[in-house]
């Protein structure tokens, strides 16, 4: 054991990245970061039901609005869940849609609230800076903002697919679908890092250089795609078990969100333990220099 802990020693005074990726993993054990996103998932997993409802809702609106849509739904759920009647769905729209929203802001703002205070506890400041009204404001605006963004985000993404798939079709070149496939990945990634570098930074109202950032970011985006093929394997092998039918959604939700969040929190950890440039906090009046870690 004393000679791993000699070489492990020598390995991080020889690179200074070693020795940024042992700090943060410290910093992630000493922060708690695994409680933090136990936590995080406990609110996630709440908001997530809450947001689905209201797709459901939504869902109802538009089937009632269109007729070739009804048609295409009637027939997908005809075939694929025929215990689903799309009448039902039409409907629940209206009280579906209120209890949904009402719900959705109470358990979004409570994600938020405990998304920034564990990243703020990774940076070991002060979890809940400031008024607790206008922190309350100020988090309900970053709720609306962060699904904006996740829109935009995503319908630059899907635009930016298509292209692609259009100009490989009219290319000829139907027989480098891999280019398509690996395109898509990176567009994903990409989605992924801008909502990574948002929740590590606009959330936690820290403003730093986009290079300390960068590669945590990356590390989300990375993870999460990982998260989702696992989860993609997953799911096609138990989706014709009637025994695993019964939980696989709410346990694999969880699952989900606990991975995510994990792979969040040591990246905030990363984050945190950087030396690149200075970090100002911007939750306190007036803003101030954050230190580096000391470690």
């Amino acid at each position: 054991m004393d000679y791993v802990e000699r070489w492990w020693m020598r390995l991080r005074k020889w690179s200074p990245r070693v020795d940024h990726f042992s700090r943060a993993i410290d910093r992630f054990w000493l922060t708690q970061g695994a409680l933090h996103s136990a936590g995080i998932s406990y609110y996630g997993f709440f908001a997530a039901f809450a947001l689905l409802l209201a797709a459901f809702s939504g869902l109802g609106f538009i089937l009632d609005a269109d007729s070739r849509i009804l048609d295409t739904v009637e027939e997908w759920l005809t075939t694929n869940l025929p215990t689903v009647d799309v009448s039902t769905i039409i409907a629940a729209r209206g009280t579906v849609g209120m209890i949904a929203l009402v719900g959705f802001i109470i358990t979004g703002i409570a994600w938020v609230q405990a998304l920034r205070s564990s990243v703020r506890a990774v940076w070991k400041l002060e979890p809940e800076p400031g008024n607790p009204v206008l922190r309350w404001l100020v988090d309900l605006g970053v709720l609306f903002a962060l699904g904006l963004l996740l829109g935009v985000t995503l319908t630059i993404g899907t635009i930016l697919e298509r292209g692609l798939n259009w100009t490989l079709d009219v290319s000829s070149l139907n027989g480098f679908g891999w280019i398509g496939t690996t395109s898509e990945v990176l567009i994903g990634m990409a989605v992924n890092t801008v909502l990574a570098t948002a929740l590590l930074t606009v959330l936690p109202r820290l403003a730093m250089r986009p290079a300390r950032v960068l590669m945590p970011a990356l590390w989300v985006a990375v993870g999460l795609e990982l998260i989702k093929t696992v989860g993609r394997f997953y799911i096609t092998r138990v989706e014709h078990n009637p025994a695993y039918q019964l939980v696989t959604g709410t346990v694999g939700l969880l699952v989900f969100l606990q991975l995510f969040n994990q792979t969040l929190m040591f990246a905030a950890a990363w984050t945190a333990t950087s030396r690149r440039g200075k970090v100002t906090d911007l939750s306190v009046k007036p803003p101030i220099v954050v230190a580096d870690d000391p470690e």
